[in-house]
C-alpha cells in the first residue's frame, strides 16, 4: 500500500472538502502526459512563476490589495444580505450572504474600501472577488464582480457598459456557494466565481498554510494552487474537476480548464527548492505534490494567492514575507519548463489475485485512484462491484461480483452526466463521464473466475521426540462431481523470523502456510493458513524421595526442582505433564502441580500408596506457553538441580535429629553437615530442604539456621515450600566455592520444648 496519510485542506482547523476531493489529491505519482513536452513549449519553457499576492498591511496606505482576500463570519449569528445578481443569476446560487461589516473586496485599499466600484477603469477594483467563509457551518460565499452598496457604478454586464449604480443594494455579477462539508460541484457547464466552475478559496496560497509552523503557519499546503494562463494557451473546453469552459481559439497544445500541471521531481530543482528562503520552499513542495490547476484566463504562470489570512473575528492575523516570496531565489526562480502537464485518468498495473470466485477480497494495484469524490467505480467487464474500499492512490480493495469466465477489471473515476448548458457537445473532455475517466484495458487488468478450493489444516499439539512434525493438509472442492482438485501443494512453517520448508522438529508455535496451484479448470489457486504446536518434553531422572505410609495419602509432596529460562515470565499454568509413581499404578494427570518463583520451578504430587516404602516417582513434564505464536523464544529447561546424590550427608533415610536430652537454651540444637564428593567444585545458591519433616508435637518449628564459616557462625535465611518443610538458603557469597570432599558444617535450632522425635530428609539443592 503507498505509505501516506489521506490530508485534506483546512482553514481554521475545519476541512475545505473532504479528503477525496480532486483538489485535495497528490499528484506526486501521477503519469505525464504524452504531449506535456508540447504544452510546456507552447507557454514558453522559459516563462517564470509569478506569485500573484502580496501582503496586506494598513501601514501601505491606499495601496490596493494585491492577490484575493478572504473574509471570516460566524454565519449563526451574522445577518445575512440579499445580493442582486445581475450577468449571471442562471448559472448562480442566489441565497443571502453573511457579508461582515467591514467586508473586504479583492481591489480594496490595504487601509481600507475602494469605493471607486469593479472594473478595469483607473482606481476601480478590477474583477471584485468576495470571498466569505462562514465559520460555524463550513460553507464559501463566492463572488464575482461586487458592487458595494456605495458604489457609483455597478460592475460591468456581459456588454462591458458600466451601468449607474441607483438603488444602494449589494450587486454581483455571480454567486456560487460552496458546502465544504461535501464534494461539491457546480453543474456542468455552469461558471463560478471562478471561470473553470471551481472554488477560488480552496485553491488560494494562503499564509496561515505556507509559513513555517514557527511563524505560526502550518508548514505545509494540502490542497492544488489556483493559475491563470493566457486565452492563447486555453483550449475551449474543460476537465474535471472544472465544469465552465471558456470560448477561445483552441488548438492542439492548449490546456482545458481544470487541467493540473506539476513541478517536476529531478534533482537539479530539488537544489533549487533547497536554496529558496523558506515560505517559498513550502509552496514549491505544494507544487511537487499536488501541482497548479488552471482555473481562469489571465497572465501566464500567475499562481493566485491572498494578501494575509485573518482570524475568526475576521482580523489579519498572518502575512506573507515578500522579502522571501520575492527573492531572487524564491518562486520567481521557477519557470514553465521545470512542470509537467499530468494525465490522471485512471491505470490498472495489476491485481493481487488474478483468479478467483465472486465474494473474494482482491485489491487493484495501479495510480489516480483518488480524488474521485466518492464516483469510484470498478467494472468486471460490463458488472461493477458493489464493494469498493479506496485504499490510497494506489490501490483499491474490492470484492469480486458474480462472472465467469475471464473478464478485464477497469477502473472509472466519475459518473455519467450531461453537459445541457455548453454550446458545444464536447466541453467535457471526458464526456459523458463528469471525472478523470475510465482506465485502459491491459493484460494487467484480467482476471479469471473460478471455484475456489477448501484448505484445512489439521495436527498436533505434539510432544517433542526428535522427530519432525509434519501438519496434515487437505485440499478439497467445492464443485459437484469434482471434490479433489488437481494441483500442487506447497507448505511452509514459520516460527518468529524462522521459516522452514519442511517438517518442523524442534519445539515451537509455527503458522502453517499452504499455498494450493491449481491445475484443474473449474478451480482456481488459493492459499490457506493453520498452525502447529511442538511442546517442549522433559523428564525427571531424580525424583524426590517419598517415604509412604500404606494407605495413607502422600499429601503434596515436592517431587523435583527446576530452573527454566525462557523469554518470557513464567506462571504455574505454563506446566503439565504426569507422574509415574513407580508403584504399578496408572499414570497420574490429575494432581500434578507447579509452583513457579521466578525461573525456579517447582513440582508436587499427591498420591497413595498401597504399601509402606521408599518410593521414587518419575515426572514427565510439558511446557505451554502462554503467548502468541512468535513472541518469545521457547524455554531452555535445566532438570537438575537436585545435587543430592553428588555430595554426602549424615542422614540418608528418616533419622532421629535431636531428642529432650540435648536442650539449648530452650531450643533444640542440631547439626547438618554436606561433604562434596563430585569430581567438580560446587558453585552458586544452595538450599537444605529437609523433607518429610514430622515430629511427635505438631508445633515444633525450624527456628533458626547458621553456617560455620572459619569458625565463625554466619545467620542463614528460613522459609518453607509449599508443604510445610523447612527450607534454609545458603547464599553462593558464603559459600564460596564447595571443592572436592570439603564440607560445610550448618547449626539447626529447633522449637518446642515437648517435642521428643524430629524426624527428615535431607536434600540439597543447587538453586542458582
Amino acid at each position: 500500500m503507498e505509505a501516506r496519510r489521506m490530508l485534506t485542506s483546512t482553514l481554521l482547523g475545519q476541512p475545505l472538502f473532504p479528503a477525496d476531493y480532486p483538489m485535495n489529491q497528490s499528484i506526486a505519482s501521477a503519469p505525464v502526459m504524452g504531449n506535456s513536452a508540447a504544452i510546456i513549449a507552447h507557454i514558453g519553457t522559459s516563462t517564470h512563476i509569478h506569485p500573484d499576492w502580496g501582503a496586506d498591511s494598513t501601514s501601505n496606505g491606499n495601496s490596493p490589495l494585491y492577490g484575493i482576500p478572504f473574509n471570516v463570519v460566524h454565519g449563526n449569528s451574522t445577518a445575512k444580505i440579499n445580493v442582486v445578481i445581475d450577468n449571471y443569476p442562471g448559472e448562480s446560487n442566489i441565497t443571502p450572504v453573511p457579508i461582515p461589516a467591514h467586508a473586504v473586496i479583492e481591489g480594496d485599499y490595504q487601509n481600507g474600501p475602494n469605493n471607486n466600484g469593479g472594473g478595469d477603469n483607473s482606481n476601480q477594483r478590477g474583477d471584485s472577488h468576495l470571498i466569505v467563509w462562514d465559520e460555524d457551518n463550513d460553507v464559501a460565499y463566492e463572488l464575482y464582480g461586487v458592487t458595494r452598496p456605495t458604489d457609483p457604478t455597478l460592475f460591468p454586464n456581459t456588454d462591458g457598459d458600466e451601468l449607474p449604480h441607483t438603488d444602494g443594494k449589494w450587486h454581483a455579477a455571480q454567486e456560487t456557494v460552496w458546502n465544504m462539508k461535501t464534494d461539491t460541484f457546480r453543474t456542468l457547464g455552469a461558471t463560478s466565481a471562478d471561470a473553470a466552475g471551481l472554488s477560488i478559496l480552496a485553491g488560494l496560497v494562503r499564509p496561515d498554510e505556507g509559513l513555517p509552523i514557527s511563524q505560526g503557519g502550518q508548514g505545509e499546503i494540502d490542497h492544488a494552487l489556483r493559475m491563470t494562463l493566457p486565452a492563447g494557451d486555453i483550449d475551449p473546453q474543460y476537465i474535471y474537476p472544472a465544469s465552465h469552459m471558456v470560448s477561445t481559439s483552441g488548438g492542439a497544445d492548449d490546456l482545458p480548464l481544470g487541467s493540473r500541471l506539476r513541478l517536476a521531481n529531478t534533482t537539479a530543482i530539488n537544489t533549487l527548492i533547497g536554496n529558496m528562503p523558506p515560505e517559498s520552499q513550502i509552496i514549491a513542495r505544494a507544487m511537487q505534490k499536488y501541482g497548479l490547476i488552471v482555473a481562469d484566463i489571465g497572465s501566464s504562470m500567475y499562481v493566485t494567492g491572498t494578501s494575509a489570512s485573518v482570524d475568526a473575528n475576521n482580523n489579519n492575523h498572518l502575512t506573507w514575507n515578500t522579502n522571501d516570496i520575492f527573492a531572487s531565489n524564491g518562486l520567481e526562480a521557477l519557470t514553465a519548463g521545470d512542470f509537467q502537464v499530468v494525465n490522471l485518468t485512471p491505470a490498472v498495473t495489476g491485481l493481487s489475485a488474478s483468479t478467483g470466485s465472486a465474494g473474494q477480497t482482491i485489491t487493484v494495484r495501479g495510480h489516480n485512484f483518488s480524488g474521485a469524490a466518492g464516483n469510484l467505480t470498478v467494472f468486471f467487464n460490463n458488472t461493477h462491484a458493489s464493494s469498493v474500499n479506496v485504499l490510497s492512490d494506489t490501490q483499491i480493495s474490492v470484492v469480486v461480483p458474480a462472472g465467469s469466465g475471464t473478464v478485464a477489471i477497469t477502473v472509472q473515476s466519475g459518473k455519467n452526466e450531461t453537459d445541457n448548458v455548453s454550446d458545444d457537445p464536447s466541453a467535457n473532455v471526458n464526456a459523458p463521464i463528469f471525472g478523470y475517466g475510465v482506465s485502459a484495458k491491459t493484460t494487467a487488468d484480467l482476471f479469471s473466475y473460478g471455484a475456489i478450493p477448501k484448505i484445512t489444516v489439521t495436527g498436533g499439539p505434539f510432544n517433542y521426540n526428535g522427530n519432525p512434525h509434519p501438519a496434515t493438509v487437505t485440499v478439497s472442492g467445492t464443485v459437484a462431481g469434482d471434490l479433489h482438485p488437481g494441483g500442487t501443494t506447497v507448505v511452509t512453517y514459520t516460527a518468529g523470523s524462522t521459516t522452514l520448508s519442511t517438517a518442523p522438529v524442534d519445539a515451537g508455535v509455527y503458522t502453517v502456510k499452504v499455498k494450493f496451484t491449481s491445475t484443474d479448470p473449474k478451480y482456481v489457486s488459493t492459499t490457506g493458513t493453520g498452525s502447529l504446536t511442538i511442546k517442549p518434553l522433559f523428564t525427571t531422572s531424580l525424583v524426590q524421595f517419598v517415604n509412604a505410609w500404606q494407605n495413607i495419602s502422600t499429601g503434596s509432596v515436592l517431587l523435583t526442582t527446576f530452573s527454566v529460562v525462557t523469554g518470557q515470565a513464567l506462571v504455574a499454568a505454563n506446566f503439565g505433564g504426569s507422574i509415574n509413581w513407580n508403584d504399578g499404578t496408572a499414570l497420574d494427570t490429575s494432581t500434578v502441580h507447579a509452583v513457579v518463583s521466578g525461573s525456579l520451578v517447582k513440582i508436587y504430587g499427591t498420591h497413595t500408596y498401597s504399601k509402606s516404602g521408599p518410593f521414587y516417582p518419575r515426572i514427565i513434564l510439558v511446557f505451554e506457553s502462554t503467548v502468541s505464536a512468535g513472541a518469545t523464544a521457547m524455554p531452555t529447561v535445566v532438570v537438575a538441580p537436585d545435587i543430592s546424590g553428588s555430595v554426602r550427608m549424615p542422614h540418608s533415610t528418616p533419622a532421629q535429629v535431636v531428642n529432650k536430652a540435648s536442650p539449648y537454651n530452650g531450643l533444640y540444637q542440631g547439626s547438618l553437615s554436606v561433604t562434596n564428593l563430585s569430581a567438580t567444585a560446587i558453585q552458586g545458591n544452595l538450599e537444605f530442604v529437609l523433607a518429610g519433616f514430622s515430629t511427635t508435637s505438631p508445633d515444633v518449628k525450624l527456628s533458626d539456621a547458621f553456617l560455620n564459616v572459619g569458625g565463625t557462625l554466619k545467620p542463614l535465611s528460613l522459609s518453607t515450600d509449599s508443604v510445610g518443610d523447612p527450607v534454609i538458603s545458603i547464599p553462593a557469597s558464603l559459600v564460596g566455592s564447595l571443592a572436592q570432599n570439603a564440607t560445610l558444617s550448618l547449626t539447626v535450632y529447633f522449637g518446642n520444648p515437648n517435642a521428643i522425635k524430629i524426624v527428615y530428609q535431607t536434600r540439597l539443592y543447587k538453586v542458582s
